[in-house]
């Protein structure tokens, strides 16, 4: 578990750019490396890296990339037609169009574990491949493929009412199980 007092980190290496147009509202902050040795028993950080946008007219997140000793996720993620700079409230993304590519294989609970003992319990090394696009209100799971020990599933459906969560709506089919 993280214990703040007595945070130690060791092999520190970190490489970043960032660009600003502050007239305009265009912020990029490019993360070309992040990696760390922590005094954690169970974490180390090989590398972190990725593509952060925030502008006018859109939000994303590409070429992100984590990887420890025993995770390795990637996620591409954007979405358009929002101005978080004028509302963030997300009952008004409803028509904005979302997409989202995710690739955890695998992921390790042992690594959030290190960082939030509630999460203790979870245990293994799942894989999970997830790619989704549509409006933020009503978007479709093209593919979900989730291999957690010796259970696996295909799924697809829908994400209804993100914009609004006391309404949220999962329609799923399991295509392929094992």
């Amino acid at each position: 578990e993280l214990n703040f007092d007595d945070l130690r980190i060791n092999n520190l290496n970190f490489s970043a750019e960032a660009f600003a147009d502050v007239p305009n509202s265009n912020y990029l902050f490019i993360l070309k490396e992040l990696s760390f040795r922590p005094n954690l028993t169970r974490f180390s950080l090989h590398d972190i890296s990725g593509q952060f946008s925030v502008t006018s007219q859109f939000v994303s997140i590409n070429n992100f990339h984590l990887e420890t000793d025993s995770s390795e996720i990637n996620l591409d993620v954007r979405l358009d037609s929002v101005n978080v700079f004028k509302n963030a409230d997300i009952e008004h993304f409803k028509n904005c169009p979302v997409s989202i590519n995710l690739k955890a294989e695998p992921f390790n609970f042992d690594d959030l574990s290190s960082f939030i003992s509630a999460t203790e319990i979870l245990k293994g090394t799942p894989s999970l491949e997830l790619k989704a696009n549509g409006k933020f209100g009503g978007f479709k799971v093209e593919k979900c493929v989730l291999d957690y020990r010796d259970t696996h599933f295909e799924l697809e459906g829908k994400i209804l009412n993100l914009n609004n969560p006391s309404k949220l709506y999962i329609q799923a089919k399991i295509n392929d199980s094992d």
